[in-house]
Parts: C-alpha cells; sequence; structure tokens
C-alpha cells in the first residue's frame, strides 16, 4: 500500500510500488520506475509477481527472497515460476534468507 511504499522510498529505495494493482498497471509501473531495467529486488511476494520482475531484472542484478505470501495464501493451486531462466540468461544472484538467520536483530526490525 501506499503507507509502506512511502516508507521504503523514506529507507533509501529509488522506488517502491504496490503489488495489488492489475497486471498491465503492475508492468507500466515496474517499466516507468526502472525503465533500464531493475539492479536489486526485495521479494515478500513471489508467484506472478515474481515471474513479472525478472524479465525486467538488469544483467548481474540481485534479488532478496524473503517471503513467498501468494504462495502461503493459496496452496492448494501454486504458482510456478515460469521466468526462472532469466537467472540464467541475466546471471542473477537469487538468496533466500529468513529474519530468524538475525535473530539477535528481530526485536529491532519488529520496532
Amino acid at each position: 500500500g501506499a503507507d509502506k511504499a512511502a516508507l521504503v522510498q523514506r529507507l533509501g529505495a529509488d522506488a517502491a510500488i504496490d503489488h495489488r494493482v492489475a497486471p498491465d498497471a503492475l508492468a507500466a509501473a515496474l517499466d516507468a520506475a526502472a525503465p533500464q531495467g531493475i539492479d536489486v529486488y526485495f521479494d515478500n511476494v513471489g508467484g506472478p509477481l515474481l515471474d513479472l520482475v525478472l524479465p525486467r531484472m538488469r544483467e548481474g542484478g540481485r534479488i532478496a527472497l524473503c517471503g513467498m505470501i501468494a504462495q502461503y495464501n493459496d496452496a492448494d493451486h501454486p504458482h510456478g515460476v515460469t521466468q526462472l531462466w532469466q537467472l540464467v540468461v541475466k546471471r542473477l544472484t537469487l538468496r533466500g534468507f529468513l529474519t530468524y538467520d538475525h535473530a539477535d536483530r528481530l526485536a529491532e526490525a519488529q520496532a
């Protein structure tokens, strides 16, 4: 939503886009925010959103994968990522992590 996007931008992101818009509008927003491609993408959603972002990544781009809420909410119909080949073509780095990897800072993050 708008509040989270504003917070992310105050923290220094170049762009923050609400993923809950229609796919065509989301694609247009991504293209407008990063006309040369996306260097770094933080993903909490996964599913169709990850498929939309992967082709828009710049060569050598990095993806931090912290969650896949799109999958959690529809476990009976998992979305297979169809654009995973972009990892190879663009030499992307995809790294998953859990907040508990940094348990010593969990209270700080939650605050």
